[in-house]
């Protein structure tokens, strides 16, 4: 049984060849996740720190908070796709299950949220992370084309668990903006992202392996749609993001800089650089 199914035995009478069930689920959830955007905004208006950063980085803030959310909800789903759900191991091409079917419009609907909000901070602050773009946008066409094609379940729900990394990096982030880069939580915590980065590598590694002992089966029947979002993103990840981002966030351990906001003044004070006028 599906990890879905276990805690809403409902989602076995969702009929998921109804184009209208598949969209709602995918409007609730992008609802479900604009919502805990707008009460982070609402939340953090509280503290000195959020009212004092730039529109951009309260984006981000929020932005993050979001991530953090979602990221704790695909790492239960990877941890389960990998060991517990025997389903999707049958045929790592076509083998689906409503839970399976859950998840992939559930995640589609965070992404378009995610996605829309980041173009619209770059578009508004004229700058652009084309790296994090890249990253998101290859996600959201790689899960919307495992909904239209039904195919690829197996490989969408794993690749979820490479969201282990994303609450941490967002607490990693908020705690630098607090100025509490150099508390004991903050290295703490920097420590369990460096490892989990570690481990995105392990589960792309297997994500490989499992292809490779499947590739004929791979390359004979998974729909194109699929293969070449889902094996560009796994080559570019498993080459270059994880690999850089690691190294990025084992260098921000000893040396606490937020990168995404190099410029502004919290981060040229860490860097012992006095603004004008003080």
């Amino acid at each position: 049984m599906g990890l879905i199914e276990q805690v809403y035995p409902e989602v076995k009478d969702l009929d998921f060849n109804d184009t209208n069930v598949k969209v709602k689920i995918v409007a609730s959830s992008a609802l479900t996740f604009f919502t805990v955007y707008v009460m982070s905004a609402l939340v953090s208006q509280a503290t000195w720190t959020y009212r004092n950063l730039r529109k951009k980085e309260k984006i981000f803030w929020n932005l993050a908070v979001m991530r953090g959310a979602f990221g704790l909800c695909g790492t239960v789903v990877g941890v389960w796709a990998v060991w517990f759900d025997e389903v999707l191991h049958k045929d790592v091409v076509w083998a689906v299950n409503p839970s399976s079917q859950f998840i992939v419009c559930f995640t589609v609907g965070f992404f378009l949220v995610e996605c829309a909000l980041l173009t619209y901070s770059d578009v508004m602050s004229k700058t652009c992370n084309y790296l994090l773009h890249f990253h998101h946008y290859m996600a959201l066409f790689g899960f919307f084309f495992s909904i239209t094609t039904h195919s690829g379940h197996f490989f969408a729900c794993v690749s979820l668990m490479l969201e282990m990394t994303t609450p941490f990096s967002c607490i990693c982030w908020t705690l630098l903006k607090c100025n509490l880069a150099h508390t004991k939580v903050w290295k703490l915590n920097q420590l369990v992202l460096v490892h989990l980065f570690h481990c995105r590598t392990l589960v792309e590694g297997f994500m490989i392996v499992k292809s490779f002992n499947h590739w004929p089966h791979i390359w004979a029947s998974m729909p194109w749609s699929t293969f070449s979002i889902l094996y560009s993103g796994l080559v570019v990840s498993f080459i270059y993001m994880t690999p850089f981002w690691t190294y990025k966030k084992t260098k921000q351990l000893v040396n606490p800089v937020d990168w995404n906001f190099e410029d502004s003044e919290r981060t040229r004070i860490m860097n012992g650089h006095v603004p004008s006028g003080q």
